[in-house]
């Protein structure tokens, strides 16, 4: 839909006093995977800086960028708190706003890993529950890398919530992290979103091989959140990978969900 067709629908909703209508349309159609700059410079206009999102940004948000890291450390955990809080009408009158998720995409640039580590969260966790702001995709991306395993956990985690779909390719290489905690995370992430998003037919192919080769992982951990992903993907040519792990899996509590996704899947997935 063309950019001026959009912010017609959403002035038209801010007419009829329907403002949260509106920032929702302009939030995905500005800020999603089609990010759209028009739009965006139209949401900051149509929702000018007021309220609490104002006392954030010159207080919090602000400190983000101190010039001692202990300020900065204590900015980005209480952000990173108010991000993993209830969902709250207060809270997602700041948290829900790509001026906020701009900070803290900024802050992914900071020297020190513990700030990093907590702005990784907090972008993870508003994009799980409040709204998804692509422009800070590429900067998980890149932590990914790091040789802390912390950050490339977070970075695991939110780059799924960020990308969905496009962070098959960078995230699948971390289905063979050394640390255990990153490829449970890695392998897991598809399952919430390969059912309801359409995905082509080499990223599947991508996830299968991956998903079904996590299958013999060392971690029973990392083989049954595998098989949870694979069951979510829908592929019956994972059926005879699954009936392998299953017959070698020694694990109780990993076999019983293994063998439950399987039964899904040799059903037809119903």
């Amino acid at each position: 839909m063309a950019a001026s067709k959009i912010l017609g629908q959403a002035k038209k909703l801010l007419e009829d006093g329907e403002a949260w209508k509106a920032r929702d349309l302009l939030l995905k159609e500005a800020y999603g995977p089609e990010l759209a700059p028009t739009l965006q410079d139209s949401f900051e206009a149509l929702f000018p800086v007021q309220g609490i999102l104002k006392k954030q940004l010159e207080g919090p948000l602000k400190q983000l960028k101190a010039k001692d890291a202990a300020t900065r450390r204590k900015a980005a955990s209480l952000i990173d708190k108010a991000a993993l809080d209830e969902v709250s009408t207060e809270l997602d009158a700041w948290l829900k706003d790509p001026r906020t998720t701009h900070e803290l995409t900024a802050a992914l640039a900071d020297e020190d890993p513990k700030v990093v580590e907590k702005a990784l969260e907090a972008l993870g966790a508003i994009s799980e529950r409040y709204f998804v702001d692509f422009r800070a995709f590429p900067a998980v991306v890149r932590h990914l890398g790091s040789a802390k395993k912390e950050i490339r956990l977070h970075a695991v985690i939110t780059a799924w919530a960020l990308g969905g779909p496009a962070a098959v390719e960078p995230v699948v290489p971390l289905f063979q992290d050394k640390a255990e905690p990153v490829r449970a995370a890695a392998v897991l992430g598809p399952s919430s979103f390969v059912r309801e998003r359409k995905l082509t037919a080499p990223t599947k192919k991508l996830l299968l091989d991956a998903l079904t080769l996590a299958l013999k992982d060392t971690s029973a951990t990392v083989r049954e959140q595998a098989s949870s992903s694979l069951r979510e993907l829908g592929d019956a040519a994972a059926i005879p990978h699954l009936r392998k792990a299953v017959a070698a899996e020694k694990n109780e509590d990993a076999l019983d969900v293994m063998k439950l996704n399987l039964e899904y899947l040799q059903k037809g997935g119903s």
